[in-house]
């Protein structure tokens, strides 16, 4: 959700993050996989090779 003067409902969790950009609250919920096979670090090597290969 963005803005700074909206409430969500109260069923929602707080954000993980809160971040302003250029005047704009950004509020950044994360969300991972209960299923997933493969590791956070995993994940993050794979984002990031994949980026090398790409750039």
């Amino acid at each position: 959700m963005a803005g700074g003067n909206a409430s969500p409902a109260p069923d929602v969790p707080p954000p993980d993050m809160v971040k302003t950009v250029g005047g704009t609250t950004f509020d950044i919920y994360f969300h991972f996989s209960q299923t997933s096979r493969e590791t956070f670090t995993d994940k993050v090597l794979r984002l990031i090779q994949s980026d090398v290969v790409t750039s």
